[in-house]
């Protein structure tokens, strides 16, 4: 269910980039009609080193879009101007990442 959930999200958001850049609405879901979604799921137990440990090294997301659900933990960093900032976890919203492959 949460799958099928968060995919209806993704074509939401496909419809609304599509629009933002002055293509058909329906432009991306055609592309993606037969879509490949992966269900990750991370969970990193605490550590006793704090902050200089990470569990992914720095990446970019090589897909269209990610969404991802954070806990109240959180850990979820973004570059910006060569600095790494914290994305503030909140329980009642997705993070969308967009993906190379949109880029």
């Amino acid at each position: 269910m949460y799958v099928q959930e968060v995919a209806r999200v993704a074509h939401m958001i496909c419809e609304i980039l599509g629009n933002q850049v002055k293509v058909n609405s329906k432009y991306f879901e055609n592309i993606f009609a037969l879509q490949n979604s992966f269900l990750r799921l991370n969970k990193y137990h605490p550590c006793v080193f704090g902050s200089q440990v990470f569990g992914l090294v720095p990446h970019t997301d090589t897909s269209f879009i990610t969404i991802l659900a954070q806990d109240q933990i959180g850990g979820l960093e973004l570059k910006k101007n060569e600095q790494w900032i914290g994305v503030k976890p909140c329980s009642e919203a997705l993070t969308v990442n967009i993906g190379d492959m949109f880029q």
